[in-house]
């Protein structure tokens, strides 16, 4: 199963990602410490993740590359040497001399280890030439994992002015959120709202907004947006 689970992998696309997600399940369900096959799900995380980020879905590649992160992690302490050069870099902590060296920066980030860390790196990538929407995204959220939120909504503002896509403004939104600054949550998720077409994503965004009005005390407006993801989730027409 493990085998076949490679050799889809090798083959790639997005079919044979999901049958080779599939197999490494299985395998992990057997084996929890199967190394292998944690390398296998976590490169297909990976994968997926690159995929989102691409697609500007920032939100879904932040969750996946942790995701991965998780897999490699296990997949390490069974095959060290496939992870040496990732080993010397968390050793010495280094941002590297080139933007795409930020991918370690934000690896520090997903696993909630070095916050500090990632903000310096995340800067040498911004100062190296990397897209500044995307270092002003996942900086702001190391900034805020560290409680300083005067620099995380800094960076969350540039992020809105640099793409004034719906992931911005959410991502701005939950960084209001966490500080307490719940209208302006609020309003930043209603800009999302107007960015979104009917089905799941909607729902989700009703499920959160819901969220925001309970940390309110807005039992109505809250009880209101429950009702608005149900109704998203079977489909009922406005």
């Amino acid at each position: 199963m493990l085998k076949r689970a490679w050799a889809h992998l090798e083959w790639g696309g997005k079919a044979n990602e999901d049958k080779a997600l599939a197999d490494a399940v299985k395998v992990i369900e057997l084996e929890p410490a199967n190394g292998s096959a944690h390398y296998a799900r976590g490169k297909v995380y990976f994968n997926r993740a690159s995929a989102a980020k691409k697609e500007k879905n920032l939100k879904e590649a932040l969750d996946l590359f942790g995701k991965a992160l998780a897999d490699y992690e296990v997949a390490r302490v069974a095959y060290p040497e496939l992870f040496a050069e990732y080993e010397r870099q968390k050793r010495g902590f280094s941002c590297g001399n080139a933007p795409r060296t930020w991918h370690l920066a934000g690896y520090f980030y997903w696993s909630h280890s070095h916050p500090d860390l990632a903000i310096q790196c995340f800067s040498r990538a911004l100062d190296l030439g990397h897209d500044p929407f995307e270092v002003n995204y996942f900086r702001s959220n190391a900034y805020a994992a560290q409680g300083d939120f005067v620099s995380a909504i800094a960076d969350a503002d540039n992020a809105v002015k640099l793409s004034h896509g719906r992931s911005g403004y959410e991502n701005r939104a939950e960084i209001y959120e966490k500080k307490g600054d719940l209208d302006k949550a609020i309003a930043d998720f209603m800009t999302v709202e107007r960015q979104l077409l009917p089905g799941p994503q909607k729902a989700g965004l009703y499920r959160k907004i819901a969220a925001v009005y309970e940390l309110k005390g807005d039992a109505r407006n809250a009880a209101r947006y429950r009702q608005k993801a149900q109704d998203e989730d079977r489909g009922v027409k406005k």
